[in-house]
């Protein structure tokens, strides 16, 4: 298959797609870590998750708002406590961060991913995460998917973006996207994170699939 790689392209190239970012100081001063990305009409998700057998808070919310949403509409990453082996506690605050998102979005929780990346064991400071969003939410903008690929960074040392136009069924399809880990993959993913987004490129804010043309999400969580 032909593409065409674009350059300085990321998460937000496909048509329709903004990115929103912020400083919450969840670990770090001075950096951005928090992202907000969402597609500006309906768009059909997917998912890849980890195998493990004691999923992260955030996992969890993912997989359930996946399974019971007929469209997406985007998801949001923090950086800096990965919100996992947090228990009750943290999965409430993972249920939030989806809330906080569709609030400042105005559509529904359901309809976000959710992701946590960072220190194992410690519980999110909701205040901080819930202004961030809010911020992510206020300057959401085509411009800001590098600062979004920065955001989510735990370890990484530069930031991994990447967006391509490819030929499907002889329609041109651009498909952006960013991930976060170090050394992360394995095994079976472990705290990798990736995603994608897409749109075919004639016409705003939609995709290209073998079936239909519709806006996509794609998350691969770890």
């Amino acid at each position: 298959m032909k593409y065409l790689v674009k350059k300085n392209g990321g998460i937000t190239t496909p048509q329709g797609f903004k990115a929103g970012v912020a400083q919450t100081e969840v670990k770090y001063r001075g950096r951005y870590d928090l992202a907000l990305v969402v597609s500006e009409c309906p768009a059909v998700g997917a998912g890849v998750f980890t195998t493990n057998k004691f999923p992260a808070a955030p996992v969890q919310v993912s997989r359930q708002h996946l399974a019971q949403s007929e469209k997406m509409r985007g998801f949001v990453v923090n950086s800096g406590c990965a919100n996992a082996c947090t228990g009750k506690e943290g999965l409430a605050a993972a249920y939030k961060m989806a809330e906080f998102a569709g609030e400042v979005t105005g559509y529904q929780a359901e309809e976000f991913f959710v992701a946590s990346t960072g220190v194992i064991g410690n519980f999110l400071p909701l205040d901080k995460v819930k202004q961030g969003i809010k911020e992510a939410g206020h300057n959401l903008s085509p411009q800001t998917g590098t600062l979004a690929a920065q955001a989510i960074m735990t370890t990484d040392t530069v930031p991994k973006e990447v967006a391509l136009e490819v030929e499907i069924e002889g329609k041109q399809v651009v498909i952006g996207a960013m991930a976060k880990g170090s050394g992360m993959i394995h095994p079976n993913m472990a705290t990798m994170l990736g995603f994608i987004t897409k749109a075919f490129c004639r016409h705003s804010f939609v995709i290209a699939t073998s079936v239909v043309i519709k806006p996509s999400i794609v998350a691969i969580l770890g």
